[in-house]
């Protein structure tokens, strides 16, 4: 019964008029790109109406997020002035499902004459926008399910996918760092989801550090002065600093159940762990929390080393944890 439903029939009927016209949709959607990398510094622009104006500014706003100018031009704000801003090196599309849209079609000819590029997305090829535009990517005429046809559920689902695939190639073709993405998501869940151990450990200055030869008594003294769980063991006090092993609490009760009464005669190389596991500074907290939390031993702290072992800081399960990181 649900394989009958009438939008499920028109939306396979896309899934196949997108599969069929793949190959002449790719061949234009390469040559945008390739227009835009011989560009120098170009913002790109979308101009839309309607329900269309919605996925032109969504189309804006992903390339914004990667690190490219881009912004939604509305056509009648253009026409009012606001097509002062555009230049002759930037790239101008125009998203008509019709491709006989009164605004962007004059809004089009303005543009023409301010010698930027101009690139259509449309259903129809021999539509004025489509005709007169130096690139034209089709989009797949078809069919709606809604029982009055005019509401464009499906035309948004093609223009949509269709946007989609060029944001894919410029993703492929151009040069994008995950770092700029990363830094143009300092918030909210995406954001979160790219941090490393780098950018919330605790710097080194700010760890309770001792030597292997620091007494049992300083040893106590500064794990309680520094409330961390630990103390980080090093060669020396000066940089740079080698890790030689770790001191947790539990480090601390074997060692006073073990030695007992002659406890404060010993020193930090007596009792520290010198194979803790620790964690590079471009280790995704993703992973450093998979790692931390291991069944068959959680851990609250852990050393945080260089390829060198030389160390860096320590990174804390809590500060994971309260970043909502899972």
């Amino acid at each position: 019964m649900t394989e009958n439903h009438l939008f499920i029939q028109c939306q396979n009927l896309l899934l196949d008029d997108l599969k069929k016209n793949f190959p002449q949709t790719l061949e234009s959607i390469e040559k945008t790109v390739s227009l835009i990398k011989n560009k120098t510094n170009p913002c790109i622009y979308m101009s839309a109406v309607g329900k269309s104006a919605f996925i032109a500014r969504w189309f804006s706003s992903i390339l914004k997020s990667i690190g490219i100018s881009s912004q939604y031009l509305h056509p009648v704000d253009a026409l009012h002035g606001d097509i002062g801003q555009i230049l002759e090196k930037d790239v101008v599309f125009f998203l008509s499902y019709g491709g006989h849209t009164d605004e962007l079609t004059e809004l089009f000819l303005n543009i023409q004459k301010r010698g930027s590029a101009t690139i259509t997305l449309s259903s129809s090829p021999i539509a004025p926008l489509s005709q007169s535009a130096q690139i034209y990517i089709p989009i797949p005429l078809v069919k709606e399910p809604s029982p009055i046809e005019h509401v464009p559920l499906m035309a948004s689902m093609a223009s949509l996918s269709v946007c989609s695939l060029l944001i894919t190639k410029i993703l492929e073709s151009l040069p994008i760092p995950l770092e700029v993405y990363k830094k143009n998501h300092p918030y909210g869940k995406i954001g979160k989801n790219l941090l490393k151990v780098q950018d919330i450990m605790t710097a080194l200055k700010d760890c309770p550090i001792v030597t292997p030869k620091t007494s049992a008594m300083d040893c106590l003294h500064l794990m309680t002065q520094k409330a961390m769980g630990c103390l980080l063991v090093s060669k020396s006090l000066t940089e740079p600093q080698s890790f030689v092993g770790l001191i947790a609490e539990k480090e601390l009760r074997i060692a006073m159940e073990k030695f007992h009464k002659t406890f404060f005669e010993h020193t930090a190389e007596d009792f520290l762990n010198s194979q803790p596991l620790t964690l590079k500074p471009q280790t995704s907290l993703k992973e450093a929390r998979l790692i931390m939390e291991n069944p068959q031993r959680i851990l609250n702290i852990i050393p945080v080393v260089d390829d060198h072992r030389q160390l860096l800081g320590l990174l804390r399960l809590h500060e994971i944890i309260r970043l909502g990181i899972v």
